[in-house]
């Protein structure tokens, strides 16, 4: 039969499925989806709808559902944004006229900006280093990931600055303790050269 030249009618073997958080993601309903509203001349409400929901569920993956307190909660944020723009890089780079490269930079420029307000009152309550040295990890591992989808994280390095100050402080913390208890000063893993 006949084919389709657009990326989101491609036969079923070549749409692409990528590994988000370990699930296999499905995008062909999307496709069909936007495919029925091409047919039906109303493109331009469906992109409209989708960018809406896409906003408000942008804003629940950048609220931290609960309180920060362990590695594997500021892993599972981490994760659940990554998940969100991975998942919205494809659909911009697989599909025409539902998301525009405009758009999803303006939509991460809110998520950085939402990010670093996150860190910056989630950070105030990490108080060992090791769990500082943990959230650094996590945030050089997102920095990467998201750069390899072309997201710029520039803005990203002042939260790591953040946790650079707070590491510092914490080790300065430690030092005088032992100082005051009268013991060597503890040796302490530097997260930063």
């Amino acid at each position: 039969g006949a084919t389709c030249p657009r990326p989101y009618c491609l036969p079923s073997h070549l749409v692409p499925t990528f590994k988000v958080a370990a699930a296999q993601v499905d995008y062909s309903p999307l496709y069909r989806c936007l495919h029925t509203c091409e047919v039906l001349g109303v493109v331009h409400e469906c992109a409209a709808y989708y960018k809406q929901e896409r906003q408000k569920q942008a804003e629940l993956v950048l609220r931290p559902s609960s309180t920060m307190d362990s590695e594997t909660t500021y892993r599972q944020y981490f994760h659940s944004v990554a998940g969100f723009f991975i998942a919205e890089h494809v659909v911009a780079t697989t599909t025409q006229g539902l998301t525009t490269r405009q758009w999803l930079d303006s939509l991460w420029q809110q998520a950085l900006t939402s990010i670093g307000k996150v860190m910056k009152q989630q950070l105030a309550r990490c108080s060992t280093a090791s769990m500082i040295r943990e959230v650094k990890q996590l945030i050089v591992d997102f920095n990467a990931t998201l750069n390899a989808h072309t997201y710029s994280v520039n803005r990203l390095t002042d939260v790591l600055l953040q946790v650079r100050t707070l590491s510092a402080a914490i080790d300065q913390t430690h030092v005088s303790v032992a100082l005051l208890l009268g013991r060597s000063a503890p040796a302490t893993k530097r997260c930063w050269s």
